[in-house]
C-alpha cells in the first residue's frame, strides 16, 4: 500500500472516555481528513478507512473486547491492522508486508469518535464559523516607520479576517520628506485573498489547496492588539482598525 508513507506524516493527540469499537472515527489536520467506519457483529469486525477522499481501504478482522486485528485491503495491495479503543480514541496501526521502506512499514494513528471530534474544516472545504477563533474577525493594521532628519518612510500592512472564513492581506507604503511636504507614493505591494483558520492560537491560511502555518498569535486582554510570531522567526504587533 503506497498510501502508508502519506499517513506517516500525521500528528496525533490523545483523549479519554469509554465506548465500544463500532462507530465512526475521524482524524483531521492540515493535510486532510481520515475517516474510519467500523461495524461489529459478535466477534467479527468489518469497516472502511477513507483517506482524504482519495483512497478507500476495507478492513476485515476479529474483535476481542476493546481491541481488534485483521487485514486491510486497498487497490495498492493488502496489509494488516491492529486497533485498540481507549475511551473515544481509536488507536489504529497499519502494517505493510514486504514494504520497500522500513520507515513506512508501520503507521500508527489516533482517530477520535466523530460525535466528540472537534469541528475542523478540511483543507478544500469552506470555513463557516470564523475560522475557529472569532476574536480575530475584523481588520488589522501593522505599521513600521523609519525616519531620519530629512525623510521618513512608513510601511503598512493590512489583514482582514471575515466571519465566513475569507481572508485578505495587502501591503502598501507611504513616504514623507518633512513636516510640510509629504506624499502618498500610491504603491501597492502584495495582495492575497485566501481562506483562514485558527487552532490552538496558531494561524493558518489556505494556499493552493494546502493549509499553511503562518505563525502563533496572542491577543491583548481588550482584543485591540495581536502579536504574531511568524514561522520565519520575526514578530509583528498588529492593531485592530
Amino acid at each position: 500500500m503506497r498510501l502508508l508513507p502519506i499517513l506517516a506524516g500525521f500528528l496525533f493527540a490523545s483523549f479519554a472516555h469509554a465506548a465500544d469499537l463500532a462507530g465512526t472515527y475521524v482524524l483531521e489536520n492540515r493535510q486532510g481528513r481520515i475517516v474510519a467506519k467500523l461495524d461489529v457483529r459478535g466477534e467479527r469486525l468489518t469497516g472502511t478507512l477513507d483517506v482524504m477522499g482519495k483512497v478507500e481501504m476495507t478492513l476485515t478482522g476479529s474483535v476481542t473486547g476493546d481491541s481488534a486485528s485483521g487485514t486491510i485491503y486497498s487497490t495498492d495491495g493488502a496489509g494488516t491492522f491492529e486497533a485498540m479503543l481507549h475511551g473515544d480514541v481509536l488507536n489504529l496501526t497499519l502494517s505493510q508486508k514486504d514494504s520497500p521502506s522500513r520507515n513506512a512499514a508501520k503507521v500508527p494513528m489516533q482517530l477520535r469518535r466523530a460525535d466528540t471530534a472537534p469541528a475542523i474544516a478540511a483543507p478544500v472545504a469552506p470555513v463557516d464559523d470564523a475560522g475557529g477563533d472569532r476574536r480575530l474577525v475584523g481588520r488589522w493594521i501593522y505599521q513600521d516607520i523609519v525616519a531620519d532628519s530629512d525623510v521618513s518612510f512608513a510601511s503598512e500592512e493590512h489583514m482582514a479576517f471575515d466571519a465566513d472564513g475569507s481572508y485578505l492581506y495587502e501591503k502598501a507604503d507611504t513616504s514623507a520628506y518633512d513636516e510640510d511636504r509629504s506624499f502618498d507614493r500610491g504603491k501597492r505591494g502584495k495582495v492575497e485573498r485566501a481562506r483562514w483558520r485558527a487552532q490552538d492560537s496558531v494561524l493558518y491560511v489556505l494556499r493552493n489547496g494546502d493549509w499553511i502555518r503562518i505563525g502563533k498569535y496572542s491577543l491583548s486582554k481588550d482584543g485591540r492588539t495581536m502579536r504574531i510570531a511568524y514561522n520565519a522567526g520575526n514578530r509583528k504587533l498588529w492593531s485592530r482598525q
